[in-house]
């Protein structure tokens, strides 16, 4: 990918210098007790680690765009205009396409081939389907071809739910749930009033604006998280 994006051959050399010279040290007891070199990959957390990775799923992203092209692929109704196969954010990948059992074969093929050249593969487990206005018998073809059970809307991605309408209140008792917890277990702990107030700042207005980044969020849980938030012991002169 570093060839075909066309980068200096001299920074490819460093770059496969950089990936393939990890080694790791076991530190037991305050002692270090040998070093081995690593498999593959960065060390944990490494910065250059996501940079990389991104480069990595480039390929993925262009094999979708290939495959796009053949005469039988078949977009998702509401995607074939602007062209659009997939959305991808680090390895979290959420893939659109017509019901369509070429389609879902075209689909299972470039995912089977990035896997034999990257060795990233697909967490099944971990992976859903949600299909919609096919009978009963396409549905089983397509599951059968994909390996996948079928599911319903709301799906997870990213940390928020996604539905193919609104977003309702009971779908973002999630997002409540959450700033609950967070405040009960802020009231066990010996907290001084601007120390909660940086907790309310940081914690859950950041939780509540990535949500109200993507959805038009109910009135009632806006009111919902004033709520929680003025339960906190406020002193005299203060407000939340």
């Amino acid at each position: 990918m570093l060839l075909a994006l066309k980068f200096p051959l001299q920074f490819i050399k460093w770059i496969v210098a950089y990936v393939t010279s990890v080694t790791f040290t076991i530190h037991i007891n305050g002692q270090d007790n040998g070093v081995f070199q690593g498999g593959k990959g960065l060390r944990q957390g490494d910065l250059l680690s996501p940079l990389l990775f991104v480069i990595c799923m480039e390929y993925l992203s262009r094999l979708l765009h290939r495959v796009s092209l053949e005469p039988n692929f078949r977009y998702h109704p509401n995607c074939k205009q602007l062209g659009l196969t997939h959305l991808m954010s680090a390895d979290d990948l959420i893939l659109f396409c017509k019901t369509d059992l070429a389609t879902l074969q075209h689909i299972m093929n470039v995912l089977h081939e990035f896997h034999e050249c990257a060795g990233l593969q697909a967490n099944m487990q971990k992976s859903q389907m949600v299909l919609g206005g096919c009978s009963p018998d396409l549905q089983y073809k397509c599951q059968q071809i994909t390996g996948l059970q079928d599911s319903n809307f709301p799906l997870k991605y990213l940390g928020v739910p996604i539905t193919s309408s609104r977003l309702t209140k009971v779908a973002c008792r999630n997002l409540v749930e959450k700033i609950t917890v967070r405040m009960k277990i802020w009231a066990t702990k010996s907290l001084s009033y601007a120390g909660r107030v940086m907790l309310i700042n940081t914690v859950v207005f950041g939780m509540f604006n990535y949500w109200a980044s993507i959805f038009i969020l109910a009135t009632e849980v806006v009111s919902k998280r004033t709520q929680l938030c003025r339960k906190l012991p406020v002193e005299r002169g203060y407000r939340v």
